[in-house]
């Protein structure tokens, strides 16, 4: 099944299948982000735009629009 990070369910490991851009791509890979890396939407008390992922190199926050391009 491929969502993107921002609809995915929380606390479920996930493959990061593809980035729609090139340009995000880049910025993921120097937060220490990239296809084929395992990350984990972290739970949150309230709904926001931004969302926490904990990848191989610890924790990250995605801006809403990054979270969106990411599948």
């Amino acid at each position: 099944m491929l969502t993107t990070v921002d609809k995915s369910p929380c606390e479920i490991p996930m493959l990061i299948a593809a980035v729609e851009d090139a340009l995000l791509s880049d910025r993921l890979q120097r937060l220490g982000v990239g296809i084929g890396d395992e990350i984990k939407r972290l739970e949150e008390d309230a709904m926001i735009s931004p969302v926490r992922v904990r990848g191989p190199k610890g924790e990250v926050l995605l801006a809403a629009g990054m979270a969106s391009k990411i599948i």
